[in-house]
């Protein structure tokens, strides 16, 4: 998503200056006549050059180089922005209409905060995984599900010989060790996966994959949203390098506000009987992104499946067959 510090970081400050102004270099500033002031013979204008900001010292005024634009022109904030955007090759039209979903994504998470702050995880013992085994014989449980050997060992996958549970790293979409998440292998357990440091230990702004594969994910212009890490690894193991996991079956405010951030197109691969079309911040989220799911209406996966679970012909099927949220 393009904000006005991205074009102002784009352009080429001293071209568009030039255009209007003889400027001449003085140590670390340009000067120039004032083009304002039709009594200046002293070369009273000035431009910093390390931040481009411009004073007329003739003319008691300074500002930026959209600033200096409206004053010169005569024209509004949207030609003076126009020109910045045909200096770098800019639709301003695409510009202006990711400007507005700034401001209204903004006025979302200034009135998201005040009714509920998400939950920030804490930086847990970097070195923990170390206490826990690569066991092949206890991992080939997910490697019979098509998560590879290659893939366990890249995130980290291990087993717990204590609590007899595969285990796995939660870390912040800054990349920060967070959490450690465990699938128990007894059939006997309460519960199906814990948090080594507690269910909130994990943060509510986090999705699982994000610090590995947001340069893909932008690049792409796509991210997969699914709800458990291990449909994430079973994506990774098939070459699909732009899903992340939710690690619950909604999407919390918080998760939301990254999404919208991101700026791309949202697909939701939630198991098959969640309903995303129902979720509020998922709705709430499609105000600022083109959002879509996958909606199985051949009934080709079964209860509490993810879209990959059935295989990946059932999964590309899905997705070519996915619906845009209205």
């Amino acid at each position: 998503m393009c904000d006005i510090d991205d074009i102002l970081s784009r352009i080429d400050h001293l071209e568009i200056y030039s255009r209007y102004l003889d400027l001449e270099k003085r140590g670390s500033e340009y000067v120039a006549i004032s083009p304002f002031s039709g009594t200046d013979t002293n070369a009273s204008f000035t431009i910093t050059e390390s931040n481009w900001l411009w004073y007329d010292f003739s003319f008691g005024s300074g500002g930026g180089v959209l600033d200096f634009l409206r004053r010169i022109e005569k024209c509004s904030f949207q030609d003076a922005l126009k020109i910045l955007c045909e200096s770098i090759g800019e639709d301003v039209e695409n510009v202006s209409k990711r400007l507005e979903v700034l401001k209204e994504l903004r006025r979302f998470q200034q009135a998201q905060k005040t009714t509920k702050p998400s939950q920030k995880a804490k930086p847990i013992d970097q070195n923990i995984m170390s206490k826990y085994d690569w066991n092949e014989d206890k991992l080939r449980t997910w490697y019979n599900e098509g998560i590879s050997w290659e893939i366990m060992r890249k995130y980290n996958v291990r087993y717990d010989v204590v609590s007899d549970a595969i285990c796995f790293p939660i870390v912040s979409n800054d990349g920060v060790l967070v959490n450690v998440k465990k699938r128990n292998l007894s059939p006997e357990a309460t519960a199906k996966y814990i948090y080594c440091v507690g269910w909130c230990g994990a943060g509510d702004d986090i999705l699982f994959n994000l610090y590995r594969r947001r340069a893909e994910i932008k690049k792409k212009n796509e991210i997969l949203v699914f709800e458990s890490e291990k449909a994430v690894l079973m994506c990774e193991s098939a070459g699909i390098t732009n899903s992340v996991a939710l690690a619950t079956s909604h999407l919390s405010a918080a998760r939301g506000r990254v999404l919208a951030e991101l700026g791309v197109n949202v697909v939701f691969c939630l198991d098959r009987e969640i309903q995303p079309w129902l979720d509020k911040s998922i709705q709430s989220l499609k105000r600022f992104v083109r959002v879509e799911y996958l909606f199985d209406k051949e009934n080709l996966l079964k209860d509490k499946q993810a879209p990959c679970d059935a295989g990946w012909q059932t999964f590309w099927k899905l997705y070519n067959d996915r619906k845009a949220l209205r």
